[in-house]
């Protein structure tokens, strides 16, 4: 019984691909239709970091982008963000304690989230 199953299915699939081989490819205009941005290019530097984290956006769209600092355990931590020039930013992390931490930064125009780890050491 199981053999006449798989028998019909293979005959199914078979009849697709030849179905789908002899359709005709129909084009979708580009009305409305959003294009697929490779991701932001956003750099977190020195990994370990002892005094500053230092993160650089080098998207021009990405225009008030938000952050978020988190443990590892998942303790929301309050910081202060320094802006320094029109894609660059520094954060403090002297009094962090030595550990794992996740940093969230969101765009709610651009809709881009993206979540970083880093080391305090």
């Amino acid at each position: 019984m199981k053999r006449i199953w798989v028998v019909a299915l293979l005959l199914i699939v078979g009849a697709l691909a030849v179905n789908a081989q002899n359709s005709a490819v129909i084009e979708m205009p580009d009305v409305g239709r959003q294009s697929l941005k490779q991701p932001f290019n956003i750099e977190m530097f020195p990994n370990p970091s002892v005094d500053y984290l230092n993160i650089s956006v080098s998207d021009p769209e990405l225009k008030n982008p938000q952050f978020e600092m988190f443990t590892v355990i998942g303790n929301k931590l309050t910081f202060e963000v320094e802006k320094e020039g029109s894609t660059n930013y520094k954060i403090n992390v002297q009094k962090f304690t030595p550990g794992y931490y996740l940093l969230i930064i969101r765009d709610p125009v651009t809709r881009m989230n993206r979540a970083f780890k880093f080391r305090k050491t």
